[in-house]
């Protein structure tokens, strides 16, 4: 789709800007109104001139109409962002849509939020700072998120008995957290036929799932057809969902069709705070001062090497090319 796109300098008209806009409809219109009357705004010829009048880490909130228009925007930003800049998804998307770009562009170290700014025109047009206070909020938001989760993340290492810079073993959290974990192809009275489903015919629709049990226990279950660094991070995300109190999947049947539900925030949490107790920063800062790669971070601590390059674009972390 054809972008019209209009950064809006909210310090210093000399100096680049703080947030850039795409998206001329009655909402960012408006927005940019106001902002006119008070500030320096600036358009731009083309994208790449759009990007480079934008400060680091750059930040673009975007207010054009749900489903593809998104995704197209998405697109032709990605090729001029990079790992730490931050998308802001100010339009009213669909919650299971935002699930999904936040985590494609999570794998790319790209910053996603879906807003949903709200107010129509008149909300746009006279409420003073509107555009200034969705970006300060959804920043605020977005280093409160962060910090909480390194936070929780060095719980569970506490709880696991890692050291500093140790390798976290998920089991030895399990057994603190007083949460059994049993792999489905030894659970007793399980008919053949549910097994051949979930370990045969679609091994890749599960990982893991946590159960409640009497006496506030879990059990996990994990699936055994896949890899052990996957099985290690599905049962750290699943202890995870538990020491945040979150209610577990439930499932559902509607016309005779069985479907687990699913909360994509809560998703977005367990997995984050999960990742962080596998590799906190100082894991890979000091990886990086001893020149260690991508991928020997990963075999060390035995964890994929996607999720090694999740955790180096949330914190920032350049590891040598090597691999």
């Amino acid at each position: 789709m054809k972008m019209k796109i209009n950064p809006t300098n909210l310090r210093k008209p000399l100096q680049q800007y703080e947030i850039g806009m795409v998206g001329l409809g009655v909402m960012g219109r408006n927005l940019l109104r106001q902002e006119a009357e008070n500030r320096h705004i600036r358009g731009a010829a083309d994208i790449k001139e759009f990007i480079s009048l934008l400060r680091k880490p750059r930040a673009v909130m975007m207010l054009v109409p749900a489903g593809p228009p998104v995704d197209s925007v998405i697109n032709d930003l990605l090729a001029h962002l990079q790992p730490g800049d931050l998308i802001i998804d100010a339009g009213n998307s669909y919650f299971k849509d935002t699930d999904v770009r936040l985590r494609n562009l999570a794998a790319k170290g790209i910053q996603f939020l879906g807003v949903g700014a709200s107010g129509g025109e008149e909300g746009a047009r006279h409420v003073p700072g509107a555009l200034r206070a969705i970006h300060a909020e959804t920043i605020k938001g977005m280093r409160s998120f962060d910090l909480r989760v390194e936070e929780e993340g060095e719980k569970l290492r506490e709880l696991g008995g890692a050291n500093r810079f140790g390798r976290l073993n998920p089991l030895t959290v399990a057994a603190q957290m007083r949460v059994e974990v049993v792999r489905l192809d030894r659970i007793v009275g399980l008919s053949e036929g549910s097994k051949a489903q979930l370990l045969e015919q679609d091994p890749d629709s599960w990982s893991a799932g946590a159960l409640p049990l009497p006496g506030s226990r879990y059990v996990v279950v994990l699936n055994p057809v896949h890899s052990e660094t996957r099985r290690r991070a599905s049962l750290m995300e699943e202890l995870s969902h538990i020491h945040l109190y979150h209610k577990p999947c439930r499932l559902v049947n509607s016309g005779g069709v069985v479907f687990r539900n699913w909360n994509g925030p809560d998703e977005k949490q367990a997995y984050a705070e999960a990742a962080a107790a596998l590799l906190p920063k100082r894991i890979l800062t000091g990886a990086r001062t001893l020149r260690r790669s991508l991928g020997e971070v990963a075999r060390f601590h035995k964890v994929s090497a996607a999720l090694v390059r999740y955790r180096a674009n949330v914190l920032s972390v350049l590891f040598p090319s090597r691999e």
